[in-house]
């Protein structure tokens, strides 16, 4: 076999291998993303895979200069060298802050936080999407500092949203003793997590609001599927626990999402939906950022 025919053969090898190389790299990091949530090794991976990728065509064009005198895969190998080397920084970003580089990740619109000055005080603000409430539920377990010992505040904010993530968030604050602060708004799912909890602060300018459960469709909402008479159920018979008066309760299963029902604080108190009239740790005159 000629020197020549040997060159072509290894030239192709390596340009196939520059090509497949990512593929694998991307592949594996996402499996490892989804499967065990490992967002450094997937980054470690990503570096591998892509670094090898740019040697691979970098010994491709030095093959093909020596032997060909042929110098055309010089500008694809500077410019594999320089893409490799950005987006490994950008992995390496996103593996640090653990954000999902190949699994489809995609920023939720909420925000969980912890205190720096009062480590108990944990803030959720935003809207109660999908996942909400299984990354609350990590997100608090696992912070540095908590006193279990103490009171363990969540406070809310959001305008609502999946009426099986209150519940789900609900269950987490009824488990661990959860108080709850409301300084902001809770709107609509929301106060299914703030009734949750046996421990309820509502600022005399929060906004609570209630409405009945609803599907949301291109025409409108609708009300009326059988599946949605669970979360109404859910609601009127935590009201009824609370000792909210049969009229209050009636107000709350408003079919009407976009205006709904938004009790008077005097309202909210009487009902039993604000049972505590002190913040544990964070002063009630001092307004938070997020207003």
């Amino acid at each position: 076999m000629s020197s020549k025919t040997t060159a072509n053969r290894n030239i192709l090898v390596l340009l196939i291998l520059a090509i497949v190389m990512p593929c694998i790299g991307f592949t594996l990091g996402a499996y490892l993303e989804i499967e065990y949530w490992a967002d450094d090794w997937a980054a470690a991976v990503w570096a591998i895979t892509v670094f090898s990728s740019a040697l691979y065509l970098t010994y491709a064009n030095r093959i093909a200069a020596k032997t060909f005198e042929f110098s055309v895969l010089a500008p694809f190998a500077f410019f594999a060298w320089i893409a490799s080397a950005v987006s490994v920084g950008w992995v390496a970003n996103n593996a640090w802050y653990n954000y999902d580089s190949f699994s489809g990740y995609v920023e939720p619109d909420y925000l969980i936080t912890q205190s720096k000055t009062y480590p108990n005080h944990f803030l959720f603000s935003g809207p109660m999407e999908i996942g909400a409430a299984g990354e609350l539920t990590e997100y608090v377990l696992g912070a540095e500092g908590v006193d279990w010992e103490e009171p363990v505040v969540l406070e809310l904010n959001s305008e609502g949203g999946s009426p099986q993530v209150g519940i789900l968030m609900g269950e987490f604050i009824r488990l661990y003793d959860i108080y709850i602060e409301v300084v902001g708004q809770c709107i609509s799912a929301c106060t299914f997590a703030l009734m949750s909890s046996e421990s309820r602060y509502v600022h005399p300018r929060a906004w609570i609001g209630f409405h009945a459960a609803y599907v949301e469709l291109e025409e409108g909402e609708r009300y009326t599927d059988a599946d949605l008479k669970f979360y109404d159920d859910w609601r009127d018979k935590r009201l009824v626990e609370l000792g909210a008066i049969p009229e209050f309760i009636e107000r709350a299963g408003v079919e009407d999402a976009s205006g709904g029902y938004f009790p008077a604080h005097a309202e909210i108190v009487n009902n039993g939906i604000a049972n505590t009239f002190n913040r544990a740790y964070l002063s009630a005159d001092e307004m938070p950022g997020y207003l």
